[in-house]
């Protein structure tokens, strides 16, 4: 058996050993007034309690082979697009792209980096201070990261994200300098975003950025509040449930995927990269449900 074949069968039994159990402890979900229900949602995507990492731009096709074989990691973030994005020249979006990784065994978050808030500390171009018209700039958004992931998988529906649809989308929104006017902004773009991703094909929406310099809590109250949260909190602890800024009753079904390191080199396999490390305890493509560790 090769060794991709060797380390695949591994992972595939402790996802079987590890889901009887989980899946026997899954308690019947509550509703809770702003948040949703992430658990309830699966068919397209599936929870993921384990570690993962993302790095700038995405890695290429011998790095996730490296970071595949042998390893803590099980779950990679990869950059969609969008007109902010960085390190754009090692964007490698295609279908046979997402199809190696997924045939490695690796679920997938997938980063979609648009404008940014009004005052945002980069100093990259924002979407409107205007409440209403961020709000139909955040549907745009929507819109945008699913005809690139359109794009990024077999048309049809043939490939590994079945025609995109119920993929797990997470918005990137970056540090800001937290105004009443850009809060007000940035709820209502996320909320215009969250809202388009339930148009049929319907998408799992997420919302990446620093915890507390991102505001992230300021979202669990909205109508329609982010499916999951990816919170950027570099206390070096991998535990999701502890998140500065995020109440321990917010986003607690299977809802919070935490970036817990910041940029470091790591070395598997012989190869090296620069990567952020993360768990996850919340929606990852594709399905199903993967209780396969905890971090």
């Amino acid at each position: 058996m090769s060794t991709i074949g060797v380390a695949r069968s591994r992972r595939r039994l402790a996802l079987v050993a590890a889901s009887v159990c989980a899946i026997a402890a899954v308690l019947p979900v509550a509703d809770l007034q702003g948040v949703r229900k992430a658990y309830a949602i699966n068919s397209g995507n599936g929870i993921l309690t384990a570690k993962g990492y993302d790095t700038c731009g995405n890695p290429n096709t011998a790095q996730l082979q490296a970071f595949w074989n042998a390893t803590p990691y099980w779950f990679v973030g990869l950059y969609l697009g969008g007109s902010n994005v960085g390190c754009s020249s090692s964007l490698q979006m295609s279908p046979d792209y997402v199809n190696y990784a997924v045939g490695l065994g690796y679920k997938v978050g997938f980063f979609w980096v648009g404008p940014q808030a009004p005052c945002n500390n980069l100093g990259l171009p924002a979407f409107s201070s205007d409440p209403g018209t961020a709000y139909n700039q955040g549907k745009q958004e929507l819109i945008n990261a699913w005809n690139t992931l359109i794009s990024s998988s077999n048309p049809g529906g043939a490939g590994v994200l079945n025609g995109a649809n119920l993929t797990v989308v997470t918005y990137d929104l970056e540090d800001y300098c937290g105004s009443a006017t850009a809060r007000a902004a940035a709820q209502s773009f996320i909320e215009g975003w969250d809202e388009q991703a339930q148009v049929s094909p319907p998408q799992v929406p997420g919302v990446y950025g620093s915890v507390c310099g991102s505001y992230l809590n300021d979202f669990a109250g909205l109508n329609s509040p982010p499916e999951n949260i990816w919170g950027a909190n570099w206390d070096g602890n991998p535990d999701t449930t502890v998140m500065v800024c995020i109440p321990s009753g917010n986003w607690i079904f299977h809802q919070r995927l935490k970036q817990y390191n910041g940029g470091h080199t790591e070395q598997w396999n012989g190869v090296s990269m620069s990567i952020d490390s993360d768990c996850s305890n919340g929606p990852l493509s594709p399905g199903p449900d993967s209780f396969a560790t905890t971090c």
